[in-house]
């Protein structure tokens, strides 16, 4: 992997939750609060159809190659604040197992990712 095909730039996030003013909790994301952006390579990979609370939606699978980093886990989602695109984290693989780069692999929903 080069660095310089690593033209994407994306804001790593974890899941929040927050008291709603009825006593209930909203769900959100919030930016990790140590170094939040990250440059990437993203490739689309496949795409398919899904059925979530009865109602279908198209759902890209991508790769995104980035250098080795320990605090990300599948909980997570990547961000694009330019285009506002959300991928949801599905996989974490360190290829070569050296600690250069990981290959993540999201799924992007069609509408706004905000649910986990």
């Amino acid at each position: 992997m080069i660095s310089g095909k690593m033209r994407h730039r994306l804001t790593l996030q974890n899941p929040n939750t927050t008291r709603d003013a009825g006593g209930g909790f909203v769900g959100g994301w919030l930016d990790i609060a140590s170094d939040p952006v990250i440059w990437c390579d993203i490739r689309p990979s496949n795409g398919r159809v899904e059925t979530q609370n009865l109602q279908t939606e198209g759902v890209v699978i991508h790769k995104i190659v980035t250098r080795y980093r320990d605090d990300i886990n599948a909980k997570m989602r990547l961000r694009d604040a330019v285009s506002g695109r959300a991928f949801l984290i599905d996989t974490i693989i360190d290829p070569t197992e050296r600690q250069r780069f990981l290959e993540i692999l999201v799924k992007e929903y069609k509408s706004e990712a905000t649910s986990y």
